[in-house]
């Protein structure tokens, strides 16, 4: 059988498939509070209050004897204050403060776990590895088809 040894130089393997995507990290921590928002205004004065119900008049009296006629009477005195009117209405609602500042970001999570395996990859030629070459190649002459060397450069040499 002919044929001839030829260098197919440093090998390597072909990449695998990726793997899956790993788990979600967990949560980073909450960020702080954000400062306090301003107060609102004061709210507006509510209403006066009405006034107040009349009361019931009394039963009318006996008719009693004439008096004689008095002479002019003195001035009366002022009349006291009247009762205190009921409470106002509640004023309206004073305007919102506005936001706060933005908290600080939160810690990044943690690295999720490593895929599993991807799937297994097509079988390839066959080859056997004879041994390995003490020096630089090519190996020994001869050979089958699939025959491999080793030179100490890490070339493979394979019989065609």
């Amino acid at each position: 059988m002919s044929g001839d040894w030829s260098n197919v130089g440093v090998i390597r393997g072909p990449q695998g498939l990726q793997g899956d995507p790993g788990n979600t990290g967990a949560d980073g921590a909450t960020g702080n509070q954000g400062s306090q928002g301003h107060q609102g205004g004061p709210g507006t004065a509510g209403v006066d209050g009405g006034i107040g119900q009349q009361g019931h008049q009394g039963h009318q009296g006996n008719v009693g004897t004439q008096g004689n006629q008095g002479g002019p009477g003195t001035a009366g005195t002022a009349g006291g204050t009247g009762a205190q009117g009921n409470q106002g209405h509640q004023g309206n609602q004073g305007n919102q403060g506005g936001a706060g500042n933005a908290g600080e970001l939160g810690q990044q999570g943690h690295q999720g776990h490593q895929g599993g395996p991807g799937a297994q990859g097509d079988s390839g030629a066959g080859i056997r590895i004879v041994g390995t070459l003490p020096g630089q190649g090519p190996p020994p002459s001869g050979g089958q088809p699939g025959d491999a060397w080793l030179d100490i450069d890490g070339n493979l040499w394979v019989w065609a």
